[in-house]
């Protein structure tokens, strides 16, 4: 977050900062005990210290001399025996206690994961594999020309979601990208994806940046719909992430949210419009009926 490295334990935060505490982690990934982070012209690691939690190590001393900088660290994946590091400027490969640094044809975006391969995407839209540190550019039709992609989903190994900020969801099937045409994708268009996951069962996570969040089926059903009203702390999602419980935690614009999924319990409150103490309740033709002492 904007003070460093948050890490919870079930009950309790630690913050850890970063060795110019002025910096922002902007990415983070955990490989078994190894806590990857990126920043503003700095990336490395933490690792446990039995004296003092967590100690950050630096990768920068290892950075090719020719680069000056390398801007802002947005994603982190781990491909392989690698570690990749993506910032706007460059791409850095982490493998062996060895550091490579890359030069793309272009300004980045964003990168992302199809099956077990690593794309990138220029700011003009372009999306290239990179391979044995080349960038081979890949064939879209055009469907991503001047289009942010933010997020690519697993369905199974013949079909994944691309999700853009301002234009939706397309389905990336057989080789071809063909419009998600359903209630979410209205949804999502109108309201710009900033996040997103999957679920296992079959369902999405989509986190908006100006209406909260949606669940949905792989065809597009919305089951859950989730925003400040009903009960998040404000309506940004820039985060989402399945835990091994499969719940989902939320990094909203300022603050983290949690939302137990697999739990068998629900809990409808005010933020739902139920007002007051709850005296009776019944179910009766599978819709569910509250008295409480405001009506």
């Amino acid at each position: 977050n904007n003070n460093g490295l948050l890490q919870f334990d079930g009950s309790f935060w630690n913050l850890y900062y970063m060795p110019d505490s002025s910096k922002l982690v902007r990415s983070v990934l955990c490989v078994g005990d190894t806590i990857f982070t990126g920043s503003f012209d700095e990336f490395g690691y933490f690792l446990h210290d039995p004296q003092n939690g967590l100690k950050y190590h630096s990768l920068m001393p290892l950075l090719d001399k020719k680069v000056s900088d390398i801007d802002e660290v947005w994603r982190i994946y781990n491909v392989g025996r690698k570690i990749i590091f993506q910032s706007y400027t460059s791409v850095m490969v982490f493998e062996g206690g060895h550091l490579t640094t890359l030069t793309p044809p272009e300004i980045l975006q964003f990168s992302f994961l199809i099956g077990d391969r690593y794309y990138v995407q220029g700011k003009s839209g372009n999306i290239y594999l990179f391979n044995n540190n080349q960038f081979t550019p890949f064939n879209d039709g055009g469907t991503f020309k001047g289009i942010q992609v933010w997020s690519v989903l697993r369905i199974d190994s013949e079909k994944y979601l691309f999700a853009t900020i301002n234009h939706g969801v397309w389905l990336f099937r057989s080789g071809r990208f063909t419009r998600w045409t359903n209630e979410a994708n209205t949804f999502l268009k109108r309201n710009q994806i900033f996040s997103a996951s999957a679920i296992p069962g079959g369902y999405f996570a989509f986190g908006t940046i100006q209406d909260g969040l949606i669940i949905t089926k792989e065809n597009g059903d919305v089951v859950q719909y989730v925003n400040k009203e009903k009960g998040l702390q404000n309506n940004t999602v820039l985060a989402t992430f399945v835990d091994i419980n499969h719940n989902l935690w939320l990094g909203l614009d300022n603050g983290i949210d949690y939302l137990e999924l697999n739990s068998s319990i629900s809990y409808y409150n005010e933020g739902l419009g139920l007002l007051g103490a709850c005296y009776a309740v019944n179910i009766f033709n599978s819709k569910l009926y509250v008295g409480t002492n405001q009506g």
